[in-house]
């Protein structure tokens, strides 16, 4: 509990801190599915034109969101677009995957 309790400080002060940031927590577990497809429509109902998804083992490139609106801007993406890498466990190098 310990954990939970210090990351949602950890969020509550970032969301202090800059008003693009909002916190949400749900009053029980949703599982994965049905808590992306929630944060989906709060952000949609928030009038987001974007929604980018990350899972806690996720890594993003530097560039991530850049490259992701670049290929929806240029027409090449259509309404989504997804860029998957993989992680070299042995040196631990991060490629795309075609």
């Amino acid at each position: 509990m310990f954990l939970l309790n210090s990351t949602m400080d950890i969020l509550n002060d970032y969301a202090e801190k800059d008003d693009c940031v909002h916190v949400f927590r749900n009053e029980e577990n949703l599982g994965f599915l049905k808590n992306f497809e929630k944060a989906i429509r709060i952000c949609l109902d928030r009038g987001a034109e974007y929604v980018a998804l990350s899972d806690q083992d996720d890594v993003w490139m530097k560039n991530h969101l850049e490259v992701l609106l670049n290929t929806i801007s240029s027409g090449g993406g259509g309404d989504i677009s997804i860029i998957t890498r993989r992680q070299e466990k042995d040196n631990r190098r991060l490629t795309n995957i075609p």
